[in-house]
């Protein structure tokens, strides 16, 4: 069939929805709608594509028996093409939301065996928990742990990246939950006592982690950059109230530790509200020591 004659195809009707195809640089559009088209005026017009075609339109009314049977073998075999590019389209789709789902799958799985290790590790202690304990606890295959986890090792420093991410997470809360310093100092402790009050609290999970498993470069370097991510915090904080100084700050941050691990020994959450008290006399000195600067040099 002669392409330049045949660039329109005519309107067909079925269930009175009328069809006209247009072929764009070489793919295909089709059009349907309602209303019958006139064979030539402004309806026309507006069913055809913005396409550099000059190309005249054949009318239905005028092609003859045998030609109207080589146009329906073209629709046809054209109207084929389209619904064989639809079903790949369809396929290309299927496929993305399979690959999606497999990937949400997968960070469910490594979530799930995150959380469930973190929880073991945690209560029990790292090396009192074995691969063989995790697998039990987590109900997957051998082979999964290790396809998320290539080892005990990098298991155990995505847990203390997770629960630094989250313990970081919850100092930002309360730093943004009061607006004076040192309000937010009082409830940074406030809310560590909290979490000492709980039976399942065994003090800072990276100094039993580094007790542990100290010949881990891995776990001791997650281990080093959260206590100074805390340490960085409580600097942020006295600069905030004007204190200059970082003396200050380092008190704070050893006041806040010694806390965790005096309740991780001695069981009694009530040692960190004496270093609340404390870090709040030295925020309060380190003011004090700066407005008697002030009134010296007036």
């Amino acid at each position: 069939m002669d392409r330049e004659k045949h660039e329109l195809l005519p309107v067909y009707s079925s269930d009175e929805r009328y069809w006209q195809i247009f072929p764009v640089g070489g793919d295909l559009d089709v059009i349907t709608t309602n209303r019958r088209p006139r064979e030539s005026g402004p309806s026309t017009d507006r069913l055809r594509p913005q396409v550099q075609d000059t190309s005249a339109r054949i009318r239905a009314k005028n092609i003859s028996n045998d030609a109207s049977k080589r146009n329906d073998l073209s629709f046809s075999y054209r109207l084929a093409r389209i619904e064989t590019s639809l079903a790949a389209l369809a396929c290309q789709s299927a496929l993305f939301r399979e690959g999606s789902a497999s990937n949400s799958m997968k960070a469910s799985i490594s979530d799930h065996i995150l959380a469930s290790a973190g929880a073991l590790f945690y209560r029990e202690g790292i090396r009192a928990v074995g691969i063989d304990r995790i697998i039990e606890e987590t109900k997957v295959a051998k082979a999964t742990l290790y396809r998320h986890f290539p080892s005990k090792d990098h298991l155990v420093a995505a847990y203390l990246q997770d629960r630094h991410e989250r313990v970081i997470r919850s100092l930002e809360e309360a730093l943004n939950e009061v607006a004076s310093p040192r309000d937010q100092l009082n409830l940074i402790f406030e809310r560590l006592h909290e979490k000492a009050d709980s039976p399942e609290f065994r003090g800072c999970a990276f100094a039993l982690a580094v007790a542990e498993h100290g010949d881990s470069e891995r776990v001791v370097t997650v281990a080093r950059a959260h206590k100074a991510a805390v340490s960085q915090m409580f600097g942020e904080l006295t600069e905030r109230a004007g204190v200059e100084a970082a003396q200050p700050a380092a008190h704070l941050s050893l006041l806040y530790e010694g806390a965790l691990a005096t309740v991780a020994v001695g069981r009694d959450p009530q040692a960190v509200l004496t270093a609340r008290d404390c870090a709040l006399f030295v925020f309060d000195a380190a003011l004090s020591s700066i407005k008697t600067a002030e009134k010296g040099r007036a």
